[in-house]
């Protein structure tokens, strides 16, 4: 953690020296990876990308100097794309795309040779990591540029592993948007269909970092785009999936059939594999009969492959037939049994077909999930709730949705958050919107009015609140729930609810269920916007001119806007933020201490003082908000003081982030040095946590620093810290899913 610290540091003062000595030992780190995981998500979260590209911008050094930074950069993004979700999409949404776009065909006008081969690779496989993602994030590379470079890549006749891994993105981009992919030659396939059968020869199914699974995805999806299903068999693609056939585990097995499946629709191929009888063979032992264009699965899909009982037994069958589509943890001996597999979605994967997913689009998009066994009976409940909303009764949706929603807040914070992953991954928004709208349409409403609320019969109404509800439970402590929620036609739904209400009255709004969930969920999403997601989040809220609605409530009493107040701090910009020195009486519901916000917390939306604190720390540096807090008697400094020295760990690293951004602003800074209580906590605090959570103690020695750089006066420091500013490139550490963030040493 702290490398990826010095690495953004140094990137951001556009210190060549210590931000190549940084990012060459970022580089080295080599953790496990569920450790390399974590990282990734870390440096999503300080904002590599925006880091790397203030450097670029910035930079004045050598061009030698540049490359060597620019292609430790690279192989970063290679490295933590490979394992980070979160880190993919940063990147993703990130223009430092354009710039390896650019490298691309830098790197293509250059004379051939093995080093300009490997920094291709590395860029194209940065690409590939990102285009099978598709999570919506990944549209930035069906832009033009991109595509002529991938393009360029794949029709490389001497570098047939850059060929094979353009080819394979562009695969996955097409498929997306349902394009047609035009081939010249064969030997970017070739090379796929070559590197598919080493990697069923190794041990782990792997080669060239590239597993059986996606391979076969690619081929498929090639197929799929470019109509080269008769290429394929004259390629002897029917010897590739006999081999598959014989050495895959289940799930490559269901790749397979993904892929004959695709192939079989054009009447010659099928012909094709009917003649080769080895083949025909293996489809036999495995149930998998052929019909004219159609595979119809009757054992692997239908039976259950993972329970806890023995191995299924087949007299007609070879003893290694059954054994050898199962996962390799339940090929054990008959005489002992098998334990469940805690993963998803292989033990739930009867119900995920239930509602229309497949075990293998499952693995693509989202990979095995780890789970508890705790967890797996509240992930079938949220099965069940996606299945019935479509079609089920008011009833019976209705009790589905309580009991997601009641198991949900018994859950600890850990497993809630991976409910409300889950729920992403089985399209719970789109499904609840859907139905949420049909209540209202059966009712002749556009939107919620309790007004009209009698409209509603049966249990349409109690069934609207209990999926609002969801929305804010679930948004509140899952960013993946969040980005998906405001990426949706939710947003703009929750939006219209608000305006209006602008003409009711405080009366008609206190204790009103519509006011505070929807408030609730506008909070919810607000607080990711210092995230990887953060950008695209604060742009949907601005599209929606959320800044401007929500300044109608800001006048009600402190239970109504407190709430209020926290969301537009974390989203207003510069020039809006006017409404809130226009409403300078609202700040004098903030405490002035911890023990004071606990009294009245449950009041004002149960949010904790930290997250007041970091929402605050937004407007401050803004004069004459910070005059306002000090003529009410709120300043934030002593609030800050108090909550470090009485606060729970999980506040003081919230209080701690805070504090760090403020240290940014010269003028606060200038504030900060004189507050000898404040530094000396803060010390204390940096040994405290210094075996405990490392994140919190870089943040307090980056304080720390930083006034000691302050008060040693150095005028260079000053000067990018002001570029930096101007810049807008902040690093924030503070996130509700920071408690599943390891300590990695």
């Amino acid at each position: 953690m702290n490398t990826a610290v010095h690495s953004v540091e140094s990137l951001l003062k556009a210190d060549p020296s210590s931000c190549l000595q940084n990012l060459s030992e970022l580089n080295s780190v080599f953790e496990s990876q569920k450790d390399m995981g974590i990282i990734g998500d870390f440096l999503a979260k300080i904002n590599f990308c925006h880091a790397s590209l203030t450097f670029i911008a910035q930079s004045n050094q050598k061009k030698e100097d540049l490359k060597d930074i620019l292609k430790n950069i690279q192989e970063i993004c290679l490295t933590f794309t490979s394992w980070s979700q979160n880190f993919t999409i940063h990147l993703a949404t990130s223009n430092l795309i354009q710039i390896l776009t650019k490298e691309i065909n830098n790197l293509l006008n250059l004379k051939e040779n093995m080093l300009v081969a490997l920094e291709l690779y590395t860029i194209v496989r940065t690409f590939y990591n990102i285009a099978k993602l598709s999570s919506g994030q990944t549209n930035v590379l069906h832009e033009i540029p991109v595509l002529e470079a991938l393009h360029a890549c794949a029709n490389l006749q001497t570098e047939s592993l850059v060929a094979m891994t353009a080819l394979m993105s562009l695969s996955f981009i097409y498929e997306q948007y349902d394009w047609k992919l035009d081939l010249q030659d064969d030997s970017a396939v070739s090379m796929i269909i070559l590197t598919t059968s080493r990697a069923l020869t190794n041990e782990n199914h792997f080669h060239d970092r590239f597993n059986v699974s996606e391979l076969l995805t690619a081929l498929r999806k090639i197929c799929k785009v470019s109509k080269y299903a008769q290429k394929l068999i004259q390629l002897n693609i029917v010897s590739l999936l006999k081999t598959v056939l014989e050495k895959g585990t289940n799930i490559e097995i269901e790749f397979c059939e993904s892929l004959l499946r695709e192939i079989a629709k054009d009447s010659w191929c099928l012909q094709e594999i009917q003649k080769d009888k080895e083949l025909t063979m293996w489809l036999d032992q495995l149930y998998i009969e052929l019909s004219e264009n159609i595979f119809e699965i009757n054992t692997i899909k239908n039976q259950k492959m993972l329970t806890a009982t023995k191995p299924m037994n087949v007299n007609s069958k070879p003893s290694n037939v059954h054994n050898r589509y199962l996962p390799k943890e339940l090929i054990l001996d008959v005489t002992h049994e098998t334990s469940p597999i805690n993963k998803i979605p292989f033990i739930i994967e009867q119900d995920l077909q239930e509602i229309g997913i497949t075990c293998q689009d499952f693995c693509l998009n989202f990979g095995e999930m780890d789970v508890g066994q705790s967890l797996l009976s509240v992930c079938k409940v949220g099965i069940k709730c996606v299945k019935y909303l479509p079609s089920g009764t008011e009833s019976e949706t209705l009790s589905d949705l309580e009991e997601l929603r009641s198991t949900a807040t018994s859950l600890w914070e850990t497993d809630l958050a991976g409910l409300a992953d889950f729920l992403c991954k089985i399209n719970f928004c789109q499904k609840s919107y859907e139905r949420y709208k049909e209540v209202l349409k059966m009712a002749d409403l556009e939107h919620f009015d309790v007004n009209l609320m009698e409209k509603i019969s049966g249990d349409g109404r109690q069934l609207l609140d209990v999926i609002r509800d969801c929305w804010r439970i679930f948004s509140g402590i899952s960013l993946q729930f969040a980005l998906q929620l405001a990426d949706s036609r939710i947003l703009p739904e929750l939006t219209q609810d608000m305006v209006i209400m602008i003409n009711k009255s405080e009366k008609e709004l206190d204790g009103s269920f519509l006011y505070t969930s929807t408030v609730g969920v506008l909070y919810n999403l607000a607080k990711f916007t210092d995230s990887w997601a953060g950008q695209r989040i604060q742009k949907l809220l601005q599209h929606e001119k959320l800044v401007d609605v929500l300044g109608n409530f800001l006048h009600f009493k402190p239970e109504l806007s407190v709430q209020v107040l926290l969301t537009l701090a974390l989203i207003v910009d510069r020039s809006q933020i006017h409404l809130l020195i226009s409403h300078s009486s609202i700040f004098c519901v903030l405490p002035a201490s911890r023990d004071e916000w606990e009294e009245k917390k449950i009041l004002y939306g149960n949010m904790s003082i930290g997250e007041v604190l970091v929402a605050i720390t937004k407007i401050a540096k803004n004069e004459k908000i910070w005059k306002i807090l000090e003529l009410q008697k709120r300043e934030i400094l002593p609030l800050m003081l108090n909550v470090l020295k009485f606060g729970d760990e999980a506040e003081r690293k919230q209080v701690l982030a805070a504090l760090w951004e403020l240290s940014l602003d010269a003028n606060i800074l200038k504030k900060l040095k004189t507050n000898v209580g404040l530094i000396l906590c803060v010390k204390n605090l940096a040994n405290i946590f210094e075996t405990k959570v490392t994140e919190a103690t870089t943040i307090a020695r980056m304080i720390l620093n930083n006034i000691s750089d302050n008060t040693n006066g150095s005028e260079e420091l000053h000067a990018k810290k002001s570029r930096e500013e101007r810049v807008n490139v902040m690093i924030s550490y503070v996130s509700v899913d920071e408690g599943k963030v390891s300590q990695v040493k």
